[in-house]
């Protein structure tokens, strides 16, 4: 059985203290969860005899098994789409890796798979992503070996995908055919919900911008009693209204998650620009911008969206914008990356000002953006400005200290 089209809700559900008889009863618990929807329920996660879970593996938030510091896998936050990446099991509530059979359109090498007990002909189960943003799942009734159902996805048009358990385990229930392999008891179902809806488009200039502010929780303000997350993801909510009220496509990583499954998210989206928003530390003071090389089009939104951050931020070093190609975020997403660091925070002073400016400095990223895009910047309501968009020289009225600290 075959099933593809887009995919409203994923889930993965475990329960290995107490499993299910059959794939029907987890179906019939959740059939009615999606409005509108079709839900699929397949096997997914492995288990040796006892039952003892293999690999990386996350459910809703809780950690069930970790054999490997970083494993490449699905993963996704609550209601969002699952896509693969490589994760530590940070930032996101749900993991699974098995065997990862294609990832960015290229086959994966499977060899240490190749154990007669995992590369035999068999019954198969699978779930990928295809180019257009679909997703499909299978369970074969007919027997493959474990490189031929790789080679199944590939021509199926499977860009990221995953060989998840088989055999006897293989089992599908959609409300109507029910392929129960087997008849074993298994601990681990993947939940799918498809709809044959398309899904709506986006207006605006055409422009796609996916803002992935800092998951840094433990780098630790000097002042205020906050973090880096926190405060970026302030920055990033900020910057998401301006630039949807320009009039931009606009998507933001959840607060918290993991930056490579943000760059996933991104390059699955199909950004046009991918914008990482960071403070810095290290005793500076001032806006450093990165990029993956200097190209114009890199260029084209760097140096705007550098300048209109300079311009507000109370530390006058003129780092400007900087090429650093081992940025995993720049050296790895499709669209532009424009990697930004917004003013220092291991300075009591500088960090009660990002604190206090958190909605100026996300106004000052849109602005950059519509230069770079030569779109109209379109300023908030008249009373609903965040903050000023301009400091001057003198005392910050909420820390005492200075407000501009002078160039050495």
């Amino acid at each position: 059985m075959l099933k593809r089209g887009r995919l409203l809700r994923a889930e993965l559900y475990d329960d290995h203290a107490w499993p299910y008889t059959d794939v029907r009863k987890v179906w019939q618990a959740n059939c009615g969860r999606v409005p509108g929807a079709r839900l699929v329920v397949t096997n997914a996660h492995w288990y040796d005899p006892g039952p003892k879970p293999c690999g990386n593996y996350k459910v809703g938030g809780e950690i069930i098994s970790r054999q490997w510091g970083e494993a490449l896998g699905f993963c996704w936050r609550d209601g969002t789409a699952p896509l693969m990446a490589w994760s530590n099991l940070a930032g996101c509530d749900n993991f699974i890796g098995t065997i990862p059979a294609i990832h960015g359109g290229v086959k994966q090498d499977v060899s240490v798979h190749n154990s007669t007990g995992v590369a035999r002909k068999c019954a198969r189960t699978w779930f990928g992503r295809l180019a257009d943003g679909q997703y499909a799942v299978e369970v074969t009734t007919a027997g493959y070996t474990l490189d031929d159902i790789i080679s199944r996805m590939a021509g199926l048009g499977v860009t990221d995908g995953l060989v998840l358990d088989g055999s006897g385990s293989s089992q599908w229930y959609d409300g109507s055919t029910w392929l129960k392999g087997d008849g074993r008891t298994i601990y681990s179902y993947l939940l799918l919900w498809f709809t044959d809806e398309p899904e709506q488009g986006k207006d605006g200039n055409g422009m796609k911008i996916y803002l992935s502010p800092s998951a840094q929780a433990a780098n630790t303000y000097a002042s205020g009693g906050t973090n880096e997350q926190t405060q970026c993801n302030r920055i990033a909510e900020a910057a998401k209204a301006a630039l949807e009220r320009c009039g931009f496509a606009v998507k933001k990583a959840p607060e918290g998650q993991d930056y490579k499954l943000s760059v996933a998210e991104s390059n699955a989206w199909g950004a046009d620009l991918h914008i990482p928003i960071h403070t810095n530390a290290g005793g500076g003071a001032g806006t450093v911008v990165f990029v993956y090389g200097l190209a114009d089009k890199r260029l084209r939104f760097a140096r705007p969206i550098y300048e209109e951050l300079q311009a507000i931020t109370p530390g006058t070093t003129d780092y400007g914008v900087r090429e650093n190609p081992g940025l995993y975020e720049a050296a790895n997403t499709s669209g532009v990356c424009v990697y930004v660091e917004c003013e220092f925070h291991d300075r009591a002073d500088l960090a009660a000002w990002i604190i206090s400016h958190t909605g100026a400095l996300g106004e000052a990223i849109a602005k950059g953006v519509c230069r770079g895009a030569g779109a109209s910047y379109i300023a908030p309501p008249d009373g609903q400005a965040p903050e000023p968009e301009e400091n001057t020289t003198g005392v910050c009225p909420h820390c005492g200290g200075r407000l501009k600290i002078e160039k050495a």
